[in-house]
């Protein structure tokens, strides 16, 4: 059984990362996610404003969420695809007083792993 303390949240921002894809160890947990409502992921759809506050915005609703109703989450595990604008803004709605620690995930040839960690 996954455990219950652990969530992922995958970021198809700017390309798409598939169900498939995720790594063994984190496939069963309880998944987030976070794409463009209007438009198909893509490398310039952070080219307005009002698009990197949006996303802020998004991003700020699932910390809200997972505080209000997941309480139980304490890690956090991050897939993203995003450009280096969004990654910027996840930084800064963080909470570590108040949010799960994140476990940022990077694409390699075998897949995803690990990268950074941030309690």
């Amino acid at each position: 059984m996954p455990p219950a303390d652990e969530a992922v949240l995958v970021l198809n921002i700017c390309g798409t990362i598939q169900p498939g894809e995720l790594p063994p160890q984190l496939a069963g947990l309880r998944r987030y996610r976070i794409s463009p409502a209007d438009a198909a992921a893509a490398p310039d759809i952070m080219r307005h404003h009002d698009s990197l506050a949006r996303c802020q915005e998004n991003l700020r609703a699932l910390f809200a969420d997972i505080e209000a109703n997941a309480k139980a989450i304490r890690r956090l595990h991050i897939l993203p695809a995003v450009p280096l604008s969004a990654a910027v803004s996840l930084g800064r709605v963080h909470d570590r007083q108040v949010h799960p620690s994140l476990t940022i995930y990077d694409r390699t040839d075998g897949g995803y792993r690990p990268a950074l960690e941030i309690k």
